[in-house]
């Protein structure tokens, strides 16, 4: 499944109700990509639902560390509210979400901080390509991966996490089944 914002549901998508201006939309998508992921988590979705598997798309990525960082620190304060969630938060992410390296939240000429926070959150392994199309296509798909990056991770990035995060290197089921 992915994780996107956006669409007109008729609900507004923040806590203090509709966008008035694009930059509070745009600037906005991170805390709804948080919120997505911290009620399918706290709500139990990955104790019942093992193999799901969810990619943030289009929501940038910078956010991860601090984000993580406060919902381990308060599960272990306050777990005895939510027994079903058996792990710290972070594992779960670790091991059912992907983000899209589209919109990599980079300040020009910062690229040592971007590589701080991807550092902070497992390296590449949690990033996938996405071109954004159909908005700010990219030109050279390399371009949409952070420039830092070794070879061996740009092709990870590229093609390998996609196709690990999605089991499509492991041998088909009964009834093809992955």
């Amino acid at each position: 499944m992915s994780l996107q914002y956006g669409g007109l549901t008729g609900n507004p998508p923040t806590a203090v109700g509709w966008p008035t201006y694009l930059v509070e939309e745009w600037v906005g998508m991170a805390t709804v990509a948080q919120s997505q992921i911290m009620s399918m988590i706290a709500e139990g979705v990955f104790d019942r639902f093992r193999d799901l598997r969810a990619v943030v798309v289009e929501a940038g990525f910078s956010w991860l560390p601090a984000f993580l960082w406060r919902f381990d620190k308060n599960w272990k304060g306050l777990r005895r509210e939510v027994p079903w969630v058996r792990r710290a938060p972070s594992e779960y992410v670790r091991e059912h979400f992907r983000f899209t390296v589209g919109p990599a939240d980079l300040q020009p000429g910062e690229p040592a901080a971007l590589q701080h926070v991807i550092d902070d959150m497992w390296g590449a392994d949690l990033l996938l390509f996405g071109s954004g199309y159909p908005h700010d296509v990219v030109a050279r798909p390399r371009d949409a991966v952070p420039g830092h990056f070794s070879d061996p991770e740009v092709e990870q990035v590229m093609s390998g996490n996609a196709r690990a995060f999605y089991r499509l290197d492991e041998p088909a089921g009964i009834g093809g089944r992955r």
